[in-house]
């Protein structure tokens, strides 16, 4: 079980480098984008204005190609450590008496009841027993207890 939560944390490190890095690539580029608004609002050439203009559409395009990329890049690494933390939830459950929880799966069921308790009350119950969800719960505690 050692090796599923090491892979658990692994997989979710690199996902939130991930992030940090699309983060911070969208962070320079609307930089970029402003300076390059303000430079062309305070230009007096109507030469240097389109000049201008026309690096930040390049800018403007360029960061939704990032963004796109590293959308797919995020999905996929999400999908990744919802591998592992199923993986983990299942060694849990052959691991611990009927019953019992392991540690893990206990942490993400009491994460699983906190958002439940910030979502309205008008919102259906994804983990009814008798919601649709509940004949196949592999994927629905993946789905509503907060994996990726």
């Amino acid at each position: 079980m050692r090796f599923l939560l090491t892979g658990v944390a692994w997989q979710d490190s690199l996902l939130q480098s991930y992030r940090s890095i699309s983060l911070s690539i969208q962070a320079v580029l609307i930089a970029v984008g402003s300076i390059l608004l303000g430079a062309s609002a305070i230009t007096s050439s109507g030469w240097a204005a389109v000049l201008l203009f026309v690096q930040l559409i390049a800018v403007f395009i360029l960061a939704w190609l990032a963004f796109r990329t590293m959308t797919g890049v995020i999905l996929a690494r999400g999908g990744d450590v919802t591998w592992w933390q199923e993986r983990l939830r299942e060694a849990e459950e052959k691991a611990f008496p009927e019953g019992e929880r392991g540690p893990f799966t206990a942490f993400k069921s009491s994460q699983m009841k906190q958002r439940q308790l910030s979502t309205p009350a008008t919102s259906p119950d994804p983990i009814s027993e008798t919601s649709p969800e509940a004949a196949n719960p592999s994927p629905r505690f993946a789905r509503y207890s907060g994996f990726a």
